[in-house]
């Protein structure tokens, strides 16, 4: 961080179980420049050289990473690769504060003061970092727009004999599926479909989740003589925060700006991606007074969203098996220009 600066970080402590989830080739060039990459390899994460999908036929066909030039990806330790993140943090900061952020207003002064688990802290800049959540979006009165009702139904087991070190992906026609490795002998199968489909039906949606695992040739022969323990149902939305007023006073990054739908392939490098541009942006604004950088990181997230949904249809429109079942004819053709989003009334969580 700029010795100038002094930056606090509110850490809500312990989180909730994270989706199984892969390092894409990009991701070494992030670890690089965030100073990470040699502790990273340390860590033995496992490296894969391929992905696999059926998509726009039954046939699975295979991405291989090297032949196409970019290097292998790897499957992640995913708490441990938390962990990592987490310490650098530590680290770079004056601060780390434990707790929920609770309360949160500007000051006369242009500042603002916030509530930690009943500690006031006062900032002149805040930045939303707390994902999905947008904790402090909703603090300060906004909802995210939400662009579909995609969730993720997700079983984690034990599997004898694994040999497929790669994400696997398989359409469906309601939705989608992918699997991959968690850790040695263990996979996660995650089925991506719509909440209003997934309830659709009379069966719980456990019952709906091994019906759908049993009509995919794909996902069953991964699942064969596999032990199911965890289960859970987590949002997997596309999803931006509403516009903010140009100033050097608030910046959202990573999923707190916007959330991609996994298909794209992009999570974690995303949020590393924006992490770094919102540092330059902050670098800028209260270093070298440039009052213009929040407002072209914006710029920079409203463009990396258009092309994202650009390639969305794209990708969607390329799966014509079931063209009549409403979760691909939500997402194909011209269904996407007559969407309207929607604004997310959840209750706030504390972050």
């Amino acid at each position: 961080m700029a010795p100038h600066l002094s930056v606090c970080v509110v850490d809500p402590g312990q989180s909730g179980p994270t989706v199984g989830e892969g390092l894409p080739p990009p991701g070494r060039g992030m670890l690089k420049e965030l100073g990470l990459w040699d502790d990273f390899l340390a860590q033995g994460h496992t490296e894969a050289q391929h992905s696999k999908a059926a998509w726009g036929s039954p046939i699975l066909q295979t991405n291989d990473f090297l032949l196409l030039g970019k290097g292998c990806g790897w499957t992640l330790d995913r708490p441990a690769f938390d962990r990592l993140l987490h310490a650098r943090a530590a680290a770079c900061v004056d601060e780390m504060i434990t707790g929920r952020l609770q309360h949160l207003q500007a000051t006369a002064a242009g500042e603002w003061q916030a509530t930690v688990d009943g500690q006031a802290v006062q900032s002149r800049t805040i930045i939303d970092a707390t994902g999905r959540a947008a904790v402090v979006t909703r603090l300060l009165g906004n909802r995210p727009r939400l662009e579909d009702k995609l969730v993720a139904v997700v079983r984690e087991g034990t599997v004898p004999d694994d040999t497929e070190t790669g994400v696997v992906v398989d359409a469906a026609p309601e939705g989608w599926w992918y699997s991959a490795p968690t850790s040695p002998g263990r996979r996660i199968w995650v089925w991506m479909t719509d909440s209003d489909l997934l309830r659709s039906q009379p069966a719980g949606d456990r019952t709906r989740w091994h019906q759908a695992l049993a009509a995919s040739k794909i996902m069953v022969s991964l699942a064969r003589g596999a032990r199911f323990d965890t289960w859970r149902i987590v949002p997997a939305m596309t999803q931006r925060a509403p516009a903010a007023a140009g100033s050097c006073a608030y910046l959202c990054v990573g999923d707190a700006a916007s959330c991609f739908d996994p298909a794209s392939s992009q999570g974690i490098v995303k949020a590393l991606r924006s992490g770094l541009f919102a540092g330059y942006a902050l670098y800028d604004c209260l270093i070298k007074g440039d009052k213009t950088a929040f407002d072209r990181h914006r710029d920079h997230v409203n463009a990396e969203y258009v092309a994202y949904k650009s390639q969305h249809r794209l990708h969607y429109d390329a799966q014509t098996r079931w063209s009549d079942s409403p979760f691909w004819s939500r997402r194909t053709g011209n269904a996407l220009d007559h969407a309207e989003p929607t604004t997310d009334h959840r209750q706030d969580e504390p972050a």
